[in-house]
C-alpha cells in the first residue's frame, strides 16, 4: 500500500508496492502536503488496479493524462502504468489520413491533407499532440480568418481538425479535444437567386451543342449534382415511356440504400434527352468529358458565356442555383416534401438548409398574384413554375389541357377561392368580417397522401352554406397547395 514520507526542508517521497518489488520509492520533490496526499491516494488506486487486473477508473485516467512526462515515467518504472505513447503532430496526422483515405472519397482525403498541412505549419511537425491547448486552437482559427478564407472554408477546416483530435481522444493520446469549442459544419446557403423558366430557355438556346444543353437541363429540371451525378448518366438510365430517370449517387454510395434514386422527367427535360440520345449509342454516357475537372470547371465557363450572350444576369453559384430552383419549383407545385427530398438525394434538414432556405421573389407572386413592375414584361405564373403558358377554359377559368388528378378532383385557380390569408396562415379563418361566420372541418377518408390533410370546408352564415368543397393543405410546407374541388 502506498505510503507518504516527509523529508527535511519540505521534500516528500511516496513508497509504492510495484509488481516487481515492494517499497519502490517515488521522489516527489518539494511539494505541498496536499498535493503529496493526492498523489499517494492515486497511487493506491493504481496498485489495486494492477493487483486485480482492472482498468483504472476514468478519474484516474484523466489524472494520468494530465500528469507530467517525468512523473509519468516514474510510475512506468514502478510498474503501475504502461509507457505513454508520444505522438507528434506530423507523423500522427500522416498516419491518420493514410488510414482514412482507404475508405473515403478522393476529394475528402484531399481536404483532410490541406487541413493537416495548415496544422503542421502552425504547431510544428514535432509538436506533441498532448501539448496543444484550447487557446492555441483558437489562435489557429484566427490565422485562417486573417488568411482571407471564407467562413464556410474555415468551418470545414475546423471540422477536419475536430475529426483528427477526436481520433486522438479515442486512442487515449489526449484527454479532451482542444478544438471541440470551435464552430464547424456547413452554413445555410446564402444564394437566393432563382432561375426562371424564361431565362433558362434563353440560356439553353445560346449553348453550343446538345451535350451542354442536357447538362444544364439535368441541373435545372432534375436537380442533379454536377458533375458527380451527371457524368455517369447513360441512355440505359432514361425511361422516356414511364417518365423516369435512374441516378447513381456517388456521394452517398457508401451508405446502405443511398446509392441510387429516381427522378421524374418533365416536358422541358424530355426534349433535351431525346436530342442528346439521338446522338449517342445505346448504353453510352450522355455527358462524357475528359475528366471531372473539365466537366466541372469548363462547363461552368460555357454556361456563363451563354448567360452573357442571352443577356441574363449571372447567378452567384450557377449549378447550385439551378438545383435549388428545381427544388423550389417542386415544392411550390405541391409535391410532398418527402418526395422532393428523395428526388434530390437529400435528407429533410439538408434540403431546407441549402436549397429552400431562401424564398425568391417569384414565389410571392404565386400567392399574391401581383407581378412586380420590373418583371411584368413576358412574365407569368406559368413561367415562374416552369410551365409554358396554357390556353384558358372560359367556362371555369382553368388550364384546359392540365390533366385531372383523379376522377373526383380537378384544379381551381387560386383567385377563385373565397378564403383570405389571415393571422391563422393558410388554415381557413373562423371569421373574415364582423358578420358571424363559422367554419367546420372534416377529414375525407382515403384521400391525398399521408403528408397532407384533406379537409372539407363549409363556411356558413345564418344557417346558409356559402361555399363548400375539398381542399389540400400541407402540414409541412410554407407554400399553399393548389386547391382541388370535387367535379360535378
Amino acid at each position: 500500500m502506498a505510503t507518504l514520507a516527509n523529508d527535511p526542508r519540505g521534500f516528500r517521497r511516496v513508497f509504492v508496492d510495484s509488481p516487481t518489488r515492494k517499497r519502490y520509492t517515488i521522489r516527489l520533490g518539494k511539494v505541498s502536503a496536499q498535493h503529496a496526499q493526492g498523489f499517494r491516494s492515486k497511487c493506491r488506486a493504481l496498485e489495486d488496479a494492477v493487483k486485480l487486473g482492472l482498468t483504472p477508473c476514468p478519474d484516474i485516467m484523466r489524472w494520468l493524462n494530465a500528469l507530467a512526462d517525468k512523473m509519468h515515467a516514474k510510475l512506468v518504472k514502478a510498474g503501475l502504468v504502461a509507457a505513454r505513447t508520444v505522438s507528434t503532430v506530423g507523423p500522427w496526422l500522416d498516419e491518420y489520413i493514410e488510414a482514412r483515405s482507404k475508405v473515403i472519397k478522393v476529394r475528402s482525403a484531399t481536404r483532410l491533407r490541406e487541413t493537416a498541412r495548415d496544422l503542421q505549419a502552425f504547431f510544428g511537425v514535432g509538436r506533441s499532440v498532448r501539448l496543444i491547448t484550447k487557446d492555441q486552437a483558437s489562435q489557429w482559427q484566427e490565422t485562417r480568418m486573417l488568411a482571407g478564407l471564407s467562413q464556410a472554408t474555415i468551418r470545414t477546416e475546423c471540422g477536419n481538425a475536430k475529426q483528427f483530435f477526436n481520433d486522438a481522444v479515442a486512442r487515449g493520446l489526449i484527454e479532451s479535444n482542444p478544438f471541440a469549442h470551435l464552430k464547424s459544419g456547413s452554413l445555410a446557403s446564402a444564394v437566393d437567386a432563382y432561375a426562371s423558366a424564361d431565362d433558362c430557355h434563353k440560356i439553353i438556346a445560346a449553348l453550343p451543342d446538345a451535350k451542354y444543353r442536357l447538362l444544364f437541363g439535368l441541373a435545372r429540371w432534375a436537380g442533379l449534382r454536377i458533375p458527380s451525378e451527371s457524368r455517369v448518366v447513360t441512355s440505359a438510365d432514361v425511361n422516356l415511356a414511364d417518365g423516369l430517370m435512374s441516378i447513381r449517387i456517388s456521394k452517398t454510395e457508401a451508405h446502405v440504400g443511398k446509392h441510387f434514386r429516381q427522378v421524374p422527367i418533365c416536358d422541358h427535360l424530355r426534349g433535351l434527352l431525346q436530342e442528346r440520345m439521338g446522338q449517342c449509342q445505346p448504353g453510352e454516357r450522355l455527358i462524357a468529358m475528359a475528366s471531372d475537372k473539365s466537366l466541372d470547371g469548363h462547363s461552368r465557363r460555357i454556361i456563363a458565356e451563354a448567360m452573357r450572350m442571352a443577356q441574363v444576369e449571372r447567378w452567384p453559384k450557377i449549378m447550385q442555383t439551378l438545383r435549388s430552383s428545381c427544388a423550389k419549383d417542386w415544392k411550390a407545385e405541391g409535391v410532398p416534401e418527402f418526395a422532393v427530398d428523395a428526388w434530390l438525394g437529400h435528407n429533410n434538414v439538408t434540403s431546407r438548409k441549402h436549397y429552400t432556405s431562401n424564398v425568391p421573389p417569384q414565389m410571392f407572386t404565386l400567392v399574391t398574384g401581383i407581378v412586380p413592375a420590373a418583371r411584368k414584361a413576358a412574365r407569368t405564373l406559368a413561367d415562374y413554375s416552369g410551365r409554358n403558358e396554357k390556353t384558358r377554359d372560359p367556362q371555369n377559368g382553368n388550364n384546359a389541357d392540365l390533366p385531372e388528378l383523379s376522377d373526383r378532383f380537378h384544379r381551381v385557380p387560386l383567385g377563385s377561392l373565397p378564403a383570405k390569408i389571415g393571422a391563422t396562415g393558410f388554415e381557413p379563418a373562423a371569421s373574415w368580417s364582423r358578420t358571424k361566420r363559422s367554419t367546420k372541418l372534416s377529414y375525407a377518408p382515403n384521400l391525398g397522401h399521408q403528408d397532407h390533410l384533406w379537409r372539407k370546408c363549409e363556411h356558413s352564415s345564418g344557417g346558409r352554406t356559402i361555399k363548400d368543397g375539398w381542399f389540400g393543405v400541407s402540414d409541412r410546407e410554407m407554400f399553399p397547395i393548389l386547391p382541388f374541388w370535387p367535379t360535378p
